[in-house]
């Protein structure tokens, strides 16, 4: 009898396997400061990885297609590994594009400077991986059991 192999989805879901990332020490202090007897690191983690996507999602912001164009294009050039950048964006974005794009992005919240960076580097990593996509403003998707109360 044939025996079914396993993805990799399901080696990682069954008991006694896991998986291991590479964190910040940084990283590391924040989820320690989540942490009780009853949650552990990896637990907080996750659900901090779970927050940010449902506020991302929830702060998208309504830009205009030409717009999310402009923006797809220009950050496909920069890296943003640092939290400050992305705060910046606007000072950041501002030798490669128009002043009135600099304007738009200078007028959103951090939140919605962090959705943006997310949804166009989830664009990107979905091309690398070969995955056909739209407009990087269709890149957003709804977070697994998380949602967030709606803005008045």
């Amino acid at each position: 009898m044939k025996q079914k192999t396993r993805t990799k989805e399901e080696e990682v879901g069954r008991p006694g396997r896991s998986k291991s990332y590479y964190i910040s020490l940084a990283a590391l202090e924040i989820a320690r400061g989540l942490t009780t007897g009853k949650k552990t690191e990896s637990r907080a983690i996750s659900t901090i990885v779970e927050r940010y996507g449902a506020l991302t999602e929830a702060e998208t912001p309504d830009l205009t297609d030409g717009e999310w164009r402009e923006l797809d294009i220009v950050l496909a050039g920069l890296s943003f590994e640092s939290a400050g950048a992305i705060g910046r964006l606007d000072e950041v974005i501002r030798p490669y594009t128009v002043p009135s794009l600099v304007a738009r992005v200078r007028r959103l919240t951090i939140a919605q400077r962090f959705a943006v960076v997310d949804l166009a580097e989830r664009r990107r990593a979905a091309i690398a991986r070969g995955e056909k996509v739209g407009p990087v403003r269709t890149m957003s998707r709804p977070v697994q059991g998380v949602r967030l109360a709606a803005r008045a």
